[in-house]
């Protein structure tokens, strides 16, 4: 290893949205393997209050502001985070839920430019580096609506499927110098942004949105962030290490049917 190429086995995992419901939940999974754990997000209040509560079990953890769809941000939060040897990608807006034919073009561009180009700018940030020590993994966070369309979630439909179609060239790209790049797609997870879904697709009777959705899962249940964390923690993990490409549902079936 020269300076330019760090060894990255024991380098920082960086997980974007660390203040939300997913990323908070994949910050600790990271943690509790003894990783270092960098966690990023537009909202520094959430950030710091994940990063004391793993401190405070112990782990090595930061709090890092982060707008992943700006250039100048990830400049200055991978400097303050040092090398990254995980990067996850956990960051995620849902936008309007709204017909296409009646879809804001502002608020469109707003989802593609934190889902898509905040996983982009994410992976452009490190995959040099990472091809360079020869070692690295990167776990992007789709959906299940990154493997089949949803109505009135065009914007987040179409942001999805894209980070599904950057996670695979990535794949192919770098899988040859080492670095490894895969996604998990969540079906509906017990949090904010599907409660916000529901309450957008059924106005005033959210409840039966969210009967509809769990009569489509065939376990019948949502699940939950530690669940999705978990799946993180295995792609990011020595035991994945022959999975490069791979588009991991966890969704209790729903996108089986």
């Amino acid at each position: 290893m020269t300076s330019e190429t760090p060894d990255l086995a024991a380098a920082t995992a960086f997980v974007t949205g660390g203040g939300g419901a997913i990323g908070a939940e994949v910050a600790a999974a990271l943690a509790e393997e003894g990783r270092r754990v960098a966690v990023a997000d537009r909202d520094l209040d959430a950030a710091e209050r994940v990063s004391r509560r793993l401190s405070a079990a112990g782990a090595e953890a930061l709090a890092v502001e982060l707008d992943v769809g700006s250039e100048e941000s990830w400049s200055a939060a991978l400097q303050e985070a040092g090398p990254v040897g995980v990067l996850v990608n956990a960051a995620g807006i849902e936008g309007p839920v709204e017909r296409l034919g009646d879809y804001p073009v502002e608020a469109f561009d707003e989802v593609l430019r934190v889902n898509a180009r905040g996983t982009f700018l994410g992976m452009r940030s490190v995959l040099p580096a990472m091809a360079r020590a020869g070692e690295g993994c990167v776990v992007n966070v789709s959906s299940s609506a990154g493997l089949v369309g949803t109505p009135k979630l065009g914007a987040y439909v179409a942001s999805k499927h894209a980070v599904l179609g950057l996670t695979r060239a990535a794949a192919v790209e770098y899988g040859p110098k080492g670095v490894r790049v895969n996604a998990v797609c969540p079906g509906p997870t017990e949090g904010r942004m599907i409660e916000s879904i529901e309450r957008g697709r059924g106005g005033g009777e959210a409840a039966r949105v969210r009967q509809a959705y769990l009569d489509a899962i065939p376990l019948r249940r949502y699940a939950e962030p530690g669940q999705v964390a978990a799946a993180v923690a295995f792609l990011a993990s020595a035991r994945a290490g022959s999975i490069n490409g791979a588009a991991l549902a966890v969704d209790g079936g729903m996108t089986a049917i």
